[in-house]
């Protein structure tokens, strides 16, 4: 029987003992969150070995509004605008004169809009559940980062990734590996030999 997010009620501890003191505690804290993770589904989204700067999974909880179709549709028309146009650039003289020359595209007139905007309402409020658990696992996991990894020690880390807004709880896991995780000695190793070549 699989252990499902569901299974875990909002007062539910996800504790495991296991501190986060120095680097050699490292890796049975990973493997700790790692588990907790991977029960609530969200171990890909918070992985540190996979960190990029943009989330992978939206967690927002705004949904579609006109402004954001319209923005979405200028940005559509423009992008199939300028790809027209480079190909029409890209073609032999000859080619030209038979071509039509790219034009910009009209945006859809309000009523279509509104569809638009109702069909994307739709897709918003049938993935909100989806939304929902993910915001919620990553509040889980904060909980089990807060109760294991000593404030003299979060501190540093919370004020170096409080400049992006928002601030997600990878950036918090991504940091806390850069400084306890594993140091790769091949790349130390590296680094040391080409400076003492270079002397």
């Amino acid at each position: 029987m699989s252990i499902k997010f569901s299974d875990y009620s909002s007062d539910t501890s996800l504790s495991c003992g296991i501190k986060l003191t120095c680097r050699k505690d490292y890796p049975s804290w990973i493997a700790s969150v790692r588990y907790m993770a991977r029960i609530l589904d969200v171990w890909e989204e918070i992985d540190p070995s996979n960190y990029t700067l943009s989330p992978t999974s939206q967690t927002s909880l705004k949904g579609p509004t006109y402004e954001s179709i319209i923005d979405k549709l200028t940005k559509e028309a423009e992008e199939n605008y300028q790809q027209a146009l480079k190909e029409y650039t890209a073609l032999s003289e000859d080619a030209k004169q038979i071509a039509q020359v790219p034009q910009r595209q009209e945006l859809p007139k309000r009523e279509e809009v509104i569809q638009i905007l109702d069909k994307e309402e739709a897709k918003f409020k049938m993935s909100l559940p989806l939304r929902q658990h993910t915001l919620e696992a990553h509040l889980k996991i904060l909980d089990l980062v807060l109760e294991t990894v000593p404030g003299n020690i979060l501190a540093p880390m919370i004020e170096r990734c409080s400049w992006k807004v928002p601030c997600h709880i990878r950036d918090l896991i991504y940091e806390i590996k850069q400084a306890y995780g594993p140091i790769d000695t091949a790349y130390i190793m590296r680094l040391r030999n080409g400076a003492s070549t270079s002397k």
